[in-house]
């Protein structure tokens, strides 16, 4: 897409539909650096995963 008039310019498959699974992954880093940044996580804060979720099998 041109950033300045918003034409279309190469496209393929535009309208399949795909799983969120990499949007999702690049969101939460981008909010994990945002708060990072914003003081409110640190690169030495713990994640508590359940262990019902790191069981659950992997798609």
């Amino acid at each position: 897409m041109d950033a300045r008039t918003g034409q279309i310019i190469v496209e393929e498959n535009a309208d399949e539909p795909l799983p969120p699974a990499s949007l999702t992954k690049i969101m939460t880093s981008y909010i994990a650096i945002e708060e990072i940044i914003n003081g409110n996580l640190s690169l030495r804060d713990e994640v508590h995963i359940s262990e019902k979720t790191w069981r659950m099998e992997r798609v």
